[in-house]
């Protein structure tokens, strides 16, 4: 059913971080700290077929559940913009995938997903009228903000090297990884509890009680 396509959320994060955790083992002297996730799968790496392919599920499953996530939407007479957002981080994702680290595309892309990562401020504001989904809209302007910060401090060496020690990078890196995947997981568990009961019957019933 539509809506079992929502566990793709929870599911695109337990993939990507089983992914970088179990892979990195396999790479001496790899550090989660200092080290950027794409460094584990980067050209010349020993698991790098292994991880493009994990990581191109993750991508499938990001995909499938932007899916769902615009089901539960025109199902329920809300806005479908954010999951067109949700829909770009896995599919430009697709591009950092197949053109590993250091390919000069795999900056290309990572650029351009950026755009991926405004999906939770997206929601929230195409979101914030409705009041019975005032919950998730809450949500998604805290993991919004909280993605900005992130954002600018992986962006912070390119002009500012002092702002915090280097060697925390892989740390930093991670922050928006963890924002992201864990706002998908949490959307899609929130959207499949109340799949069975659609919003549009609240939205109904609470227009009837103001007028």
């Amino acid at each position: 059913m539509k809506r079992n396509l929502l566990l793709f959320g929870a599911l695109a994060g337990v993939v990507f971080f089983v992914t970088v955790y179990v892979l990195a083992a396999y790479v001496p002297g790899y550090s989660h700290v200092s080290e950027t996730v794409s460094e584990i799968g980067e050209i010349g790496s020993p698991i790098a077929k292994t991880f493009q392919i994990a990581m191109l599920a993750v991508n499938l499953c990001v995909v499938l559940f932007a899916a769902g996530l615009l089901h539960l939407a025109r199902d329920n007479n809300l806005s479908g913009v954010p999951a067109f957002f949700v829909a770009w981080f896995g599919l430009v994702d697709i591009g950092t995938n197949i053109f590993p680290s250091p390919h000069p595309l795999h900056n290309v892309f990572g650029l351009a997903l950026t755009v991926g990562y405004l999906a939770p401020l997206v929601m929230a504001i195409a979101w914030r009228r409705h009041d019975v989904v005032r919950s998730i809209v809450v949500v998604s302007w805290l993991v919004a903000a909280l993605v900005f910060a992130s954002i600018f401090l992986n962006i912070s060496p390119a002009f500012n090297r002092g702002l915090y020690p280097l060697e925390y990078y892989g740390i930093v890196q991670r922050s928006a990884f963890v924002l992201i995947y864990g706002w998908f997981a949490w959307l899609g568990l929130w959207g499949l509890s109340i799949s069975r009961r659609p919003i549009r019957d609240d939205l109904s019933q609470t227009s009837i009680s103001a007028s």
